[in-house]
C-alpha cells in the first residue's frame, strides 16, 4: 500500500512538472497510455523479440567454442584444407594469424601446378591427451581422380605423419601443425612449378 502511495505521489509530481500537455487526458486514458501499454510491450515483445534473440545469442556463443575433442579439431582443419574452404576454421585455430597464414601458404602450395588433390584422406594416429592439452598424430594422403575418355582414373599418395598440439580453452583449439611437405614430399618438386 506505501508503494502504490509513493508511485502515484511520484507520479502526480511528474506530471505536474514534465506532463503538463498530459492533464487534458482522463486518469483512465493516461494509465492506459503510460503504464498499461508499456508493460503490455514489455511482456508480449519480450517473448516475440526475445526468445530469438536469446538462442541467436546463444548459438553465437556455441559458434565460438572450440571443438569437442581433439581429434575433431585435427578432423575440422584437414577437411578445411582438403576441400580448401576456411570457414569453420576460427573457432579451431582461434585468433592465431600465424596458423592462418600456414594454412593459407600449405593450401597455396597445393594448388601450383596441377598438383591439388581431389580430396585429402587421413586417419587418425596416437592421441596424447592430457588435461588442458593435447598431441594428436593424423596420417594424411592425398588422393586424385581424373575422367579421362568417360573413365575415372584415381591415384593415392602414400600415407605421412602431421603432428598437431593443442589446448582445452572452452573447448579444443590447435596450437601448431607440423605438416609433411606439399611439394618435394607428397608431389614431386617439379610439380609445383
Amino acid at each position: 500500500m506505501v508503494v502504490i502511495t509513493r508511485l502515484k505521489t511520484r507520479y502526480l509530481r511528474w506530471e505536474d512538472r514534465a506532463g503538463r500537455h498530459f492533464h487534458r487526458w482522463p486518469m483512465g486514458r493516461r494509465w492506459a497510455v503510460l503504464v498499461l501499454l508499456p508493460a503490455l510491450l514489455l511482456t508480449c515483445g519480450g517473448t516475440v523479440i526475445g526468445g530469438p534473440l536469446a538462442w541467436i545469442t546463444g548459438q553465437t556463443i556455441e559458434a565460438g567454442k572450440g571443438a569437442s575433442d581433439p581429434q575433431a579439431a585435427v578432423n575440422i582443419y584437414l577437411l578445411a584444407l582438403g576441400y580448401n574452404n576456411p570457414d569453420g576454421l576460427l573457432p579451431i585455430v582461434g585468433n592465431s594469424r600465424p596458423l592462418m597464414n600456414q594454412w593459407r601458404a600449405y593450401r597455396a602450395d597445393m594448388e601450383r601446378g596441377d598438383s591439388a588433390p581431389s580430396k585429402l584422406e587421413f586417419s587418425f594416429g596416437p592421441t596424447a591427451k592430457h588435461e588442458d592439452h593435447a598431441e594428436v598424430d593424423a596420417d594424411v594422403y592425398g588422393v586424385w581422380w581424373k575422367n579421362t575418355n568417360g573413365r575415372l582414373d584415381g591415384y593415392t599418395s602414400s600415407a605421412h605423419r602431421w603432428q598437431f598440439t593443442l589446448h582445452n580453452d572452452d573447448g579444443w583449439r590447435i596450437d601448431s601443425v607440423e605438416p609433411y611437405d606439399w611439394c618435394g614430399g607428397y608431389i614431386r618438386a617439379d610439380l609445383c612449378t
